[in-house]
């Protein structure tokens, strides 16, 4: 569709394929709408933005900008969108329902804005600024030790009305197939609910980050998670551990 979301006359075509294409920044309201309905499955959702549902403008404005920002790094992430056919007002569309995050060029550094943490009125900013300080130390404990030699999975999520579809499952192949070209390995950071796919297709824990703040007990968990493709790779790594 190409400028949000799907209306309430649009219907679901059944049995009609999807399809996995790159996501251009015109792709970038359905991206919003796609992540601003799907995430809350995310307990990081819940954690960060209790208040999403008060203030919805805020939660959909700074998801957008978080979003727009991606597509300033196109020689280091690579934006996917499954689509999938809608038939609305008689005619067939393609409706963005999916999409992923890859980094290509693990690096290179990415900067992201603050997010409106000072001025949002969605948040929880003791659990926002928690949540930035506890992943990049989790990425840097678990994933450093591979450097270059690996493709990170950034995102995925799918609207809740186009799930068990595949359309994840698209998203995670296509990493699969640029890993496939060199041997490198996939790397991830897991929720709960992202988990069982990916152990599905050959990702194991390496462990755990937990985000909290101290002196709460409420917290969130996601596991890291890697899938090596080159036998040599998995060797190298283990002789350097044994070294190190």
């Amino acid at each position: 569709m190409g400028g949000g979301p799907i209306s309430p006359s649009s219907k679901l075509i059944p049995g009609a394929p999807l399809t996995l294409r790159r996501a251009t920044i015109d792709d970038l309201d359905d991206i919003t709408w796609i992540c601003v309905n799907g995430s809350p499955d995310d307990p990081g959702t819940d954690y960060r933005f209790p208040y999403r549902d008060k203030y919805p403008e805020d939660f959909w404005k700074w998801t957008r900008i978080e979003h727009e920002e991606l597509f300033e790094r196109p020689d280091k992430l690579v934006i996917l969108v499954v689509t999938a056919p809608v038939l609305d007002n008689g005619e067939v569309i393609h409706q963005p329902v999916s999409y992923g995050v890859w980094d290509l060029k693990v690096t290179s550094d990415f900067i992201p804005g603050d997010h409106g943490i000072n001025e949002r009125r969605d948040v929880n900013k003791k659990h926002m600024e928690a949540y930035a300080k506890a992943l990049p130390a989790g990425l840097k404990k678990y994933f450093k030790q591979f450097g270059s030699e690996q493709i990170p999975l950034w995102e995925v999520v799918t609207h809740p009305g186009f799930r068990r579809r595949g359309a994840a499952s698209m998203i995670c192949e296509w990493g699969q197939k640029e890993a496939d070209k060199d041997g490198k390995s996939l790397s991830l950071l897991a929720t709960p609910m992202g988990k069982g796919l990916y152990s599905k297709l050959g990702y194991h824990v390496l462990g755990s980050v937990v985000v909290q703040v101290e002196g709460e007990e409420e917290r969130v968990v996601v596991d890291a998670m890697v899938k090596h493709n080159n036998m040599s790779a998995i060797l190298g790594i283990y002789e350097i551990s044994q070294v190190l």
